[in-house]
């Protein structure tokens, strides 16, 4: 992860492919399905999640630990 932006819930993720999206690998701007995903998160950190498309916008909908 490499940016954290609070005050819209969003992350920037430079993330290996992602099959379900049918996405190459790339550095790019998620949306959190939930504000609370952002606590403990510090950038630089590297994270595991799961992404889909939500109302049309790319969404990490769960961070795997």
């Amino acid at each position: 992860m490499t940016k954290i932006d609070a005050k819209w819930n969003k992350i920037t993720v430079d993330h290996g492919p992602l099959e379900n999206l049918d996405m190459p690998a790339v550095k790019m701007v998620f949306v959190l399905a939930d504000p609370a995903m952002l606590e403990g998160l510090s950038e630089g950190a590297q994270i595991n999640f799961v992404a889909d498309r939500v109302n049309g916008k790319l969404t990490i909908t769960e961070l795997v630990q």
